[in-house]
């Protein structure tokens, strides 16, 4: 019965997200890039580590290369970390003001009884925090769902 309601909790809150698809998507493709290059660095560490250290084993490529490569890697995996960071916490804020603004429209129209029932900092602290805390939390859910996941399944990938 929870998780009836709670997928349909999230599926409603989903339907917040359809105006910025794009940018969401922008955001999900930043995600599965970024995470698919988590299994680049123990690719190119093999190579250095099987035939760079031994007595009398060279390396595949000049050490340089492997720097660089290195440099490389972790300015490709920054730079799209940072933009699916980004456009995810850009769709987050625009949802928190949709979502705000929604409430607020509901809010105005309630009957005068509810404000003498409830005090202006509870009415307040809805509007103003809980809007951000299930943002933050639908965005962690993406976050591991896509990101790690895709990331565990590349690493033991490459490890078998």
């Amino acid at each position: 019965m929870s998780t009836k309601r709670d997928s349909a909790l999230y599926a409603r809150l989903l339907s917040y997200v359809r105006p910025y698809a794009r940018v969401f998507g922008l955001a999900v493709l930043g995600m599965i890039a970024a995470a698919a290059t988590e299994p680049l660095f123990p690719a190119l560490m093999k190579p250095l580590l099987d035939g760079g250290f031994g007595p009398g084993k060279q390396p595949l490529f000049p050490p340089l290369v492997f720097a660089a490569a290195l440099v490389g890697i972790f300015a490709v995996r920054g730079f799209l970390g940072f933009s699916a960071s980004y456009f995810l916490s850009w769709v987050s804020n625009r949802v928190v003001l949709d979502l705000r603004a929604a409430m607020f429209a509901r809010l105005v129209r309630f009957p005068a009884k509810f404000f003498d029932d409830h005090s202006s900092g509870a009415v307040l602290s809805k509007i103003a925090y809980d809007v951000n805390g299930v943002a933050a939390a639908s965005t962690n859910v993406l976050t591991v769902a896509v990101k790690d996941s895709i990331a565990v399944v590349g690493l033991l990938g490459w490890l078998l």
